[in-house]
């Protein structure tokens, strides 16, 4: 009887330091879940380490007429994207009036009918440069409440790309610029433009009619119902009870309870007789 005891007791013991190894493995792999490392995930297309300083550039091009004028929002995730103050470059436009005090987007607008520069072929619209402050998953994203052309009517044929780069080291390159499709930034910034999801106009996307989706309040519900089924569907990918290493601990968890629960009964029956 000793012996048998003595072999429970054995089992429980290498069952506990089964669990106590596997509780650092299971805390460092959520850990590398949660924030990918020490990297921080850029529009879900790129990745920068902490403390790089990544620089966003926005370009346009086919615009069949000369810009007058634009207001644009530049918006960033300020919890994990420290704004470079004074990186802000324009190439084409002489005078730009901004704030950079603000947390989580920089406003821009300019008008100007003497300089109007032309983006039929492709030139830098805006520039900026965001430091990164840890790991996790951020975006960088716009959205145009104006942007018009010389018959100051809002423009319909254009195209929007951008690149993310940290230095001479280009992590994306002629990607199209995901726009701002929070509801609440929607209905504060929109107007007589027209933000679409590929960042074509209307005259020269390929894309017609309701395959050609635009980022305003129309449409805005849509776009939110598909953000939060991605989401959703994420997190219980990355929070199920069958990871590999949590499932081990769980089952080990209960083969601990249940021998320790026969070495009692078993001490129980031996004192009865």
């Amino acid at each position: 009887m000793k012996r048998i005891q003595f072999t429970l007791s054995s089992l429980c013991c290498a069952l506990t330091l089964l669990f106590c190894a596997a509780m650092p493995v299971a805390a460092e792999e959520q850990k590398n879940e949660n924030n990918n490392g020490e990297k921080l995930v850029i529009n879900e297309e790129a990745s920068a380490d902490v403390g790089d300083v990544v620089t966003y550039t926005l370009y346009l091009r086919d615009a069949t007429e000369p810009i007058v004028g634009f207001d644009l929002r530049l918006f960033y995730d300020f919890e994990y994207l420290e704004y470079q103050k004074s990186s802000l470059k324009f190439e084409k436009f002489d005078v730009v009036i901004y704030n950079e005090e603000m947390e989580g987007k920089i406003p821009m607008n300019c008008s100007s009918l003497e300089n109007k520069p032309s983006f039929a072929e492709k030139g830098q619209f805006v520039s900026a440069n965001f430091k990164v402050k840890k790991a996790g998953n951020a975006g960088i994203t716009y959205f145009f409440t104006d942007l018009y052309g010389d018959n100051l009517d809002y423009l319909k044929s254009y195209t929007f790309t951008y690149d993310l780069t940290v230095g001479d080291k280009a992590l994306l390159k002629d990607a199209t610029p995901p726009v701002n499709a929070d509801e609440a930034a929607v209905q504060n910034n929109q107007g007589d433009f027209i933000n679409y999801a590929d960042g074509k106009g209307e005259e020269n996307s390929p894309l017609k009619g309701d395959d050609h989706v635009s980022i305003g309040s129309a449409v805005i519900k849509k776009v939110v119902e598909v953000t939060r089924e991605v989401d959703v569907g994420n997190e219980n990918q990355g929070g199920s009870i069958f990871n590999s290493t949590w499932f081990i601990v769980i089952v080990g968890l209960v083969v601990v309870v249940a021998v320790n629960a026969a070495v009692i009964i078993v001490s129980v029956r031996r004192k009865k007789e």
